[in-house]
């Protein structure tokens, strides 16, 4: 089932190796992209030239993605990593895994005491690795804003072993209004599944955030989002320490 969340979702989830779902497989789940978590999940591997099997939904999704950083290093290479993704019947394109250095720089480096990877995505490259599906319900949401693909930016940050269910996220339309963007954000997860996705105001750790559950899932359910000018921030975990301590580390509204 498709969403928006699975659009950035598609970003994958850290914790299977296959990277068969991502932040936006599920309607919830705002996995940024997981094409950048695949991205740091290879670099880490310090493989040069890996390639691992994706899930076929979300805009980051695409049937193969592979790495080259130009050297075989530590998760710390990864900013000289050029991440490609395309079917293997076609040329692969090539795109920036840092390709919005201002936007990965919100984004935390440890949350509790795990290290995470950030990356980050143009709207052009992000779009780029999508599917049709995903491309035409990108399209709609950036539509809904009065925006276009150009407008877009995404960065991402999870756990480069996938030892642990954590993804912070940062999705920028730029000159979107915050309440617009979150909206039409949470109008997007609930229209993929009107009967298994609720969205609900709380408080975590003093920030006032929309808690979004996708009840189709057991794992991974629960997405806190919120907006900050033209910027949608997210984080996907299920423990709770982790999800206040990533909240802390990101930009106040």
């Amino acid at each position: 089932m498709g969403t928006l969340g699975d659009l950035v979702a598609s970003c994958a989830r850290p914790v299977q190796p296959t990277l068969s779902t991502g932040f936006l497989e599920a309607p919830v789940i705002p996995r940024t992209i997981a094409l950048l978590t695949l991205a740091a999940v290879l670099v880490a591997c310090g493989s040069s030239t890996p390639s691992v099997t994706t899930g076929s939904t979300g805009i980051g999704a695409a049937p193969t993605a592979s790495v080259s950083p130009s050297s075989t290093t530590s998760p710390a290479a990864s900013d000289s990593a050029a991440v490609s993704t395309a079917p293997s019947d076609s040329p692969e394109p090539s795109v920036d895994g840092h390709g919005v250095p201002a936007l990965e720089a919100l984004l935390p480096t440890r949350v509790g005491t795990v290290d995470i990877t950030r990356l980050s995505l143009t709207g052009k490259d992000f779009y780029a690795t999508g599917t049709p599906e995903s491309r035409s319900r990108l399209d709609a949401f950036l539509a809904s804003l009065g925006k276009t693909v150009a407008d877009l930016k995404v960065a991402d940050a999870a756990d480069p072993s996938g030892r642990t269910l954590l993804d912070v996220g940062a999705f920028q339309v730029v000159g979107a209004k915050p309440a617009d963007l979150l909206t039409q954000w949470v109008a997007s997860a609930k229209a993929a599944a009107p009967a298994a996705v609720s969205a609900t105001e709380t408080t975590i750790g003093g920030r006032a955030v929309t808690k979004l559950v996708d009840g189709t899932r057991e794992v991974g359910a629960t997405t806190y989002i919120y907006a900050k000018g033209d910027t949608l921030f997210l984080v996907l975990a299920d423990d709770l320490a982790l999800v206040t301590s990533a909240l802390s580390q990101l930009p106040t509204p």
